[in-house]
């Protein structure tokens, strides 16, 4: 499986950039998961990251979905994506933040277009089909409690693989890669390192 490097951006742009460019530098093709207000706030630095790789929405403020209305939920969407389409951006897909959404946050997605990646791959494989009712328990046992809906044939899912750099055997898989910009700084080196050695232009 190829190897996708993704990153979820609540605070430090800097350090997405730096990855960004640390990716680009190896060829390798990231994505990049942005909350709106930094969009709206560094604009410049999110047009450098989507100049070379895949951006997409993590919440405006990284709010809590599965405690939202549906209504606010295709609100704040709607707000991301166009403080992305403002800055020259397309914000092509979502991850949601804390990875706390409901099954109606997922349908919005798809009706607007916007792929999903907040699912664990394991788990997506796991349930399959009935993964909607794996995250109504999810979030039953949190005491957020909402309607078992399917989800739309037509979601486009891209699940992650792999939790962050502190999972030890991090450097030796390959997969969808997540990882986050607070984080980031503490394992450049490695991660410089690695890319050396195993991506080669």
């Amino acid at each position: 499986m190829k190897q996708i490097f993704t990153m979820d951006v609540e605070q430090d742009v800097a350090a997405a950039v730096d990855c960004a460019n640390l990716l680009r530098k190896h060829g390798l093709h990231g994505e990049f998961y942005i909350c709106g207000y930094l969009v709206e706030k560094y604009p410049v630095k999110c047009r450098f990251i989507a100049k070379y790789h895949t951006v997409g929405g993590h919440g405006f403020h990284h709010e809590n979905f599965a405690l939202l209305s549906s209504a606010r939920q295709k609100l704040l969407i709607g707000k991301t994506r166009a403080a992305f389409l403002r800055y020259g951006m397309m914000m092509a897909g979502w991850r949601f933040p804390c990875l706390d959404f409901t099954n109606a946050s997922l349908r919005i997605l798809a009706q607007m277009g916007i792929f999903d990646s907040s699912f664990n791959r394991s788990v997506w494989r796991r349930w399959g089909a009935f993964i909607f009712l794996r995250n109504w328990l999810s979030n039953l046992k949190r005491g957020q409690f909402f309607l078992p809906v399917p989800l739309p044939s037509h979601l486009v899912e891209r699940p992650w693989d792999h939790v962050d750099l502190e999972d030890p055997c991090f450097f030796q898989k390959e997969g969808r890669l997540m990882m986050h910009c607070y984080a980031y700084p503490r394992y450049r080196t490695e991660l410089e390192k690695w890319l050396e050695n195993n991506h080669k232009k």
